[in-house]
């Protein structure tokens, strides 16, 4: 996966190894986790009110 991450293209061959490795599901529920965690904390130390 590493490599897959480097130079030109870096994005679609990412998309294709998630899918390839059957692991895309439990990638995207990260990635989602790991926004929403990023956007509260930023909110909050910003005195932004979220829900």
């Amino acid at each position: 996966m590493y490599s897959s991450i480097k130079g030109s293209g870096a994005f679609r061959r990412f998309k294709d190894n998630i899918h390839r490795y059957q692991i895309a599901k439990n990638w995207y529920k990260y990635r989602d986790e790991a926004i929403k965690r990023i956007a509260i904390e930023w909110c909050e130390g910003n005195g932004i009110r979220y829900k």
